[in-house]
């Protein structure tokens, strides 16, 4: 009889965790609209950043997608914890869910369900849309017609899209189509690090009432239509706009 081998002790954990997490947010950080993606919202990231509490300190936490397993996370001391698909999810409607981990795999209970819907798909119909553009108070080579101060709207005009009023200004313009049930026209003045919405859902009229002193300068006014998940239409023709202060 050969000697015995040196013992392998294994202790069976099916123990499953009493704790259920809680989804406290899911977040789009896929351009141009990023941030907290409400429940039940839109989105047009494929990868979006589920976040939660709740978890296991230092334990593991299961993400599923309805049914479809999605991956595991780790929580950090304090049970908080995040997870970001590896595979891109497709478009449609997606619901996530959690379940913590005890230290033998078995799982614990659900959390609530956070649903979000997947739309990479842009607007379509755009492709000629164009818009005119003025500015209130337009001053002649940007200076009062007579007299001193800001110009007489009687005297002002409208065409050079230089002016002095730079804490009142209105910005307007109109559309050469209407807008679509869930498209927005937006704007920006800084080189498309911000932007604002103008008109939503219908309608060609647009306007907007600048707020605070403009600094002094001459800017460059950007145009797009985006959808509610954030894509952005093909739209050519809707070409920028130059305003001087």
């Amino acid at each position: 009889e050969s000697l015995a081998s040196s013992n392998w002790v294994v202790n069976i954990d099916k123990t499953a965790p009493t704790t259920i997490p809680t989804i406290t947010g899911v977040v789009d950080d896929v351009d141009p609209a990023t941030g907290p993606i409400s429940d039940h919202g839109l989105t047009n990231d494929t990868k979006p950043t589920i976040t939660g509490v709740g978890a296991e300190p230092d334990g593991r936490g299961h993400i599923y997608d309805g049914t479809t397993f999605l991956g595991e996370t780790m929580a950090d001391s304090a049970g908080n914890w995040a997870f970001t698909p590896k595979i891109a999810l497709g478009d449609g409607e997606h619901v996530f869910s959690a379940k913590n981990v005890g230290p033998g795999g078995a799982e614990g209970g659900t959390s609530s369900d956070w649903t979000v819907f997947i739309d990479t798909i842009a607007p379509s119909g755009f492709e000629t849309v164009s818009t005119s553009f003025a500015i209130s108070q337009d001053t002649a080579h940007g200076l009062p017609v007579s007299g001193s101060g800001y110009a007489e709207t009687t005297t002002a005009t409208n065409n050079d899209h230089v002016t002095r009023d730079s804490d009142t200004l209105v910005i307007s313009g109109t559309l050469s189509q209407s807008l679509t049930d869930g498209t927005s026209l937006q704007f920006s003045s800084d080189s498309g690090t911000t932007w604002k919405t103008v008109l939503s859902n219908s309608g060609t009229e647009w306007s907007h009432t600048a707020s605070g002193m403009l600094p002094e300068g001459t800017r460059t006014i950007q145009f797009r239509i985006v959808d509610a998940a954030g894509n952005v239409a093909e739209t050519p023709d809707l070409t920028s706009k130059s305003l001087a202060v």
